[in-house]
């Protein structure tokens, strides 16, 4: 079975096969190299999961302080990753509410929607599989 999560210094991600649903958490200031061993994780876990097309995620950011300049074109590049798919970003935070809104614009991706919360996150992310 191969190692479908990973815990980094600033985030987590973990494929739940049960939800199909990629999920993922950050918390502290992220940088250049946070960002950079994310996008290293999120290429090499999702690459092992056998869920065809575009993956579901959940981005829980509440504990996310900030994200310098290359961090945010790195994330960016992440979202346009072909196994990045719909997309639900939990922030409480208008700092990283502003990042997740620039990503999503400056990528032309209609598929990220943030929410207040975790249950508010699954619950869209099973409504734009479902449907």
């Amino acid at each position: 079975m191969p190692d479908l999560e990973h815990r980094g210094e600033k985030y987590s991600i973990r494929w739940d096969a049960r939800q199909r649903i990629l999920m993922t958490e950050f918390w502290g200031a992220h940088t250049k190299a946070d960002a950079g061993d994310y996008r290293d994780q999120f290429i090499r876990i999702s690459e092992q999961i056998s869920e065809p097309g575009a993956l579901s995620i959940l981005a829980d950011t509440t504990r996310q302080e900030s994200s310098d300049s290359e961090a945010k074109e790195i994330y960016t590049e992440v979202s346009k990753h072909p196994r990045s798919g719909n997309s639900a970003v939990v922030c409480t935070s208008v700092a990283i509410r502003l990042v997740a809104t620039t990503i999503s614009l400056l990528t032309w991706r209609h598929n990220i929607k943030i929410v207040a919360n975790r249950e508010e996150g699954m619950a869209w992310l099973k409504h734009k599989r479902d449907s």
